[in-house]
């Protein structure tokens, strides 16, 4: 017995230190905002070029990609504190506009919000898992894609995991300034 004692001893403390360290790699930080800092990805040219070739441009475009079948949505809230996405399709005062809108998903699925001239503030993207592919009725989980251009900026990619509908994510904030 006081051979399974000195064993369970020895071993509880590096549990415990292994348990701590794995959190430690999963945890997020958060920026001066409160926002959690994003998943960036090293740049995925095929992915920039997909995201470019979607939809139309501006200085500043926001494209979300994915590969599965579920309807998941782009929102952007802007600085005037109105939000794009699909039953908000366009803000006349900011120029914002949803102009891809994709309800089924499946290989090649994008959403794409831009503004030609972009106002002065913070936007913030998000996604939402709205719900099943609209004509198969299908809710599959999968990795979607964000890509964020901004004019003078490099894109900027971010990967998220959706996994059930009604999943919402904050993806990053976008500062505009002129």
């Amino acid at each position: 017995m006081k051979p399974l004692k000195t064993i369970l001893y020895t071993l509880y403390p590096v549990l415990i230190l292994l348990l701590l360290l794995s959190n430690i790699k999963g945890c997020s930080t958060e920026n001066r905002t409160g926002i959690r800092d994003p998943i960036t990805e090293p740049t995925d040219t095929s992915i920039v070029r997909q995201a470019e070739r979607t939809g139309n441009i501006g200085e500043l475009k926001v494209t979300l990609l994915w590969d599965f079948q579920g309807d998941i949505d782009l929102h952007v809230a802007q600085p005037n504190g109105k939000e794009i996405f699909f039953a908000n399709r366009r803000d006349r005062s900011t120029g914002g506009y949803l102009d891809v809108d994709n309800r089924d998903g499946g290989r090649g699925s994008a959403e794409n919000i831009y503004w030609e001239r972009a106002k002065s503030g913070r936007y913030l993207v998000s996604v939402e898992y709205f719900g099943p592919s609209e004509t198969t009725d299908v809710a599959e989980s999968g990795v979607c894609s964000v890509v964020v251009f901004q004019s003078g900026k490099e894109p900027q990619t971010y990967k998220v995991n959706m996994t059930a509908v009604e999943d919402k994510k904050i993806i990053t904030e976008v500062i505009v300034t002129r």
